[in-house]
C-alpha cells in the first residue's frame, strides 16, 4: 500500500510539518516526502484508522480515512512432517503433518478427500473423512490408520478446497509427487553369537 499526502499553503513562505498522529502498526510515514506505505500480512486483516495531519506552525489541517485490508490469498504448505521425498520413514509412522503459511480450517463445503496412496500400483491404503482431520492453528494432523510396507513410496492427495484459511480462501491441494515419501526397510540383522575359543 502507498499513498502520497500533499498540501499546499497560501503563504508560500511558511514550512509545513506533516505528522500522521493515527497509524496502524504495519504502516509507515514520512514526514519528509509525505508517503504512507506499507505491506500489511493476514493479521492485518479488517479496518483500520489513520489521521494525517499538516501544519504550517499556526494552522493545521487533518485528513482522516480508513484503510480496509482484505485476505485475498491462499494459504500455502510452508513445511511437512515427512518431508517431500524423505527416504527411510519409519514404518510405524502414525500421523502426517502439514504446516501451512497461516491458520487454516476445514471447508466445510468442498468434497473432502484425503488419501494415502501407493505411488507405483495406484492404490490408495488411506482413505480419511473431514472428521478424521485435526486442525490446530497453523497445523493440520493426518493419521496414518494402516501399517506401512517397507520400502514403499507413498503420495498423500489432497482435493482443492479441502483446506481453506479463515476468509475461506482455499488451499488448491496435493497431486501425485507434490508430497511423497518412502518407508525404511524392516530388514533385521541379528547379532551372530560370539566365537568361543579354548586357551589352552
Amino acid at each position: 500500500y502507498s499513498y502520497s499526502f500533499m498540501a499546499t499553503d497560501e503563504d508560500i513562505t511558511d514550512t509545513l510539518t506533516f505528522s500522521a498522529p493515527i497509524l496502524p502498526t504495519w504502516l509507515a510515514f514520512d514526514a519528509g516526502t509525505g508517503v504512507l506505505s506499507g505491506i500489511p500480512t493476514h493479521i492485518e486483516v479488517g479496518t483500520h484508522n489513520v489521521t494525517l495531519s499538516v501544519t504550517d506552525g499556526i494552522a493545521s489541517q487533518d485528513q482522516i480515512f480508513t484503510i480496509e485490508v482484505l485476505d485475498l490469498t491462499a494459504p500455502q504448505l510452508s513445511s511437512s512432517l515427512p518431508d517431500n521425498a524423505q527416504i527411510a520413514v519409519p514404518l510405524d509412522l502414525v500421523e502426517i503433518i502439514l504446516e501451512f503459511t497461516e491458520t487454516v480450517q476445514l471447508n466445510l463445503i468442498a468434497n473432502t478427500q484425503v488419501q494415502l496412496v501407493e505411488a507405483v500400483s495406484g492404490i490408495s491404503i488411506v482413505e480419511l473423512t473431514s472428521e478424521q482431520l485435526i486442525f490446530d492453528d497453523s497445523f493440520v494432523i493426518i493419521p496414518i490408520t494402516v501399517n506401512l510396507l517397507p520400502e514403499t513410496e507413498y503420495q498423500l492427495l489432497i482435493t482443492s478446497d479441502t483446506i481453506s484459511d479463515l476468509n475461506n480462501n482455499a488451499f488448491s491441494g496435493l497431486s501425485s509427487q507434490q508430497l511423497s515419501f518412502t518407508t525404511d526397510t524392516n530388514l533385521i540383522i541379528a547379532e551372530s553369537d560370539a566365537a568361543e575359543v579354548d586357551e589352552d
